[in-house]
């Protein structure tokens, strides 16, 4: 093979190759693009590239010790909420040795709901505020939930200090509160977060509840809307069951597809996190919708997204119309959901997933919804 010349910053000790070819690359030091990410560069055409760790063929063990030693020194840094530190801390790095990524910065979570809609240019900030509002209610009422107060994550703030999420205005305030001015303006393209958790994280088996809303603006329209709520399950022994937290967590996810109406919702667990690689909509569309699809142990889709019919024969999951589209249980327990259940579910909503890709398969399924749950109901979590 022929290679041009060793730049003069290079370390002959750190040539390596990728797993995908036998071109030869030498180290130059960290990508600067995402946490784990290595650059290379490429010896016979004299071009850079980023790459993670696990795509590279270490030739010495010098270059095989480097790489060891930058995934070390980049791990992510702990958990920036007291209440959860110590409890997502080492899972966290786990999935970043393991992947060699960081765990998505909405869904940390042990177990997760998220629902997510693009692209409404109807929908106003106050719209958004409204219902979000709503979800806040809802969770206060809710006999399974019942969680009144809450309090914000960030640096300045003591947390356990409650504050009012129930009503349009206090929403707006609470953003206000965490967020630079620049990302409240009204004619902002930013993204505007906030980040709540649950104060009294004794009352639930799962202990820690913490709410993820992320508003992308583009000239003051809303581009999309997207809440995820994080659930922890500190200690099986205090009686805690994988039936109460199905019940939580189905609870959950109904309560924020008919409070927030999304275009899709997710509830799934941390193992099968790798699996949220998402899935594009129907380019069939009549809808200009970027929503992508994260398959889960419950999965939802809006009939506006016409997604085709789930073909779930030979599957061990049900699928039924629900509230305004179609819901998909993978069964028979959550902490059963793995990735590879969550590739079932992509092929069911009509996707077939290609090394951690999709491809959209573009016949639609040839059969009508098979349905074993009746329409509006959540599966019931068995103890």
């Amino acid at each position: 093979m022929t290679i041009g010349p060793l730049p003069e910053w290079a370390d002959k000790r750190l040539i390596v190759r990728l797993n995908s070819s036998d071109e030869l690359y030498v180290i130059g030091g960290n990508a600067h693009t995402y946490r784990g990410r290595v650059e290379l560069y490429n010896l016979a055409e004299g071009y850079g590239i980023a790459v993670f760790p696990r795509e590279i063929v270490a030739i010495t063990d010098y270059a095989r010790g480097w790489l060891e030693g930058f995934l070390s020194g980049n791990e992510p840094a702990l958990p920036d909420s007291a209440a959860v530190a110590d409890l997502r801390g080492s899972r966290e790095l786990e999935y970043f040795h393991t992947h060699q990524r960081e765990l998505r910065s909405s869904n940390r979570g042990l177990y997760w709901v998220r629902a997510r809609s693009e692209n409404n240019s109807a929908t106003t900030m106050n719209d958004i505020y409204r219902s979000l509002s709503d979800v806040f209610v809802a969770f206060q009422h809710s006999d399974v939930l019942g969680i009144a107060e809450w309090s914000p994550i960030a640096r300045f703030y003591d947390e356990g200090q409650p504050i009012d999420l129930t009503g349009p205005a206090e929403i707006r305030d609470a953003f206000a509160w965490v967020n630079p001015g620049y990302a409240m303006s009204d004619n902002a393209t930013a993204a505007r977060t906030l980040r709540v958790i649950n104060c009294d994280q004794s009352r639930l088996p799962s202990g820690a509840v913490e709410v993820v809303i992320s508003i992308q603006t583009l000239r003051g329209i809303v581009y999309a809307v997207e809440m995820t709520v994080n659930l922890e399950e500190p200690a099986f022994e205090n009686g805690t069951s994988s039936g109460q937290i199905e019940s939580i967590l189905a609870t959950i996810f109904e309560i924020l597809v008919t409070t927030v109406d999304p275009d899709t919702a997710t509830a799934s667990t941390w193992t099968a996190v790798d699996a949220t690689a998402v899935y594009p909509p129907d380019p069939r569309s009549n809808r200009d919708l970027n929503t992508p699809v994260t398959p889960g142990w419950l999965t939802y889709v809006a009939d506006r997204l016409h997604f085709p019919a789930a073909d779930i024969s030979g599957t061990i999951m049900r699928s039924a119309p629900w509230y305004t589209g179609v819901l998909i249980t993978a069964t028979p327990r959550l902490n059963d959901f793995t990735l590879e259940a969550a590739e079932r579910v992509a092929t069911a909503l009509g996707y077939r997933p290609d090394e951690g890709d999709a491809d959209y398969v573009s016949e639609a399924a040839e059969s009508a919804l098979n349905s074993t749950p009746s329409a509006h109901s959540l599966p019931e979590s068995s103890n």
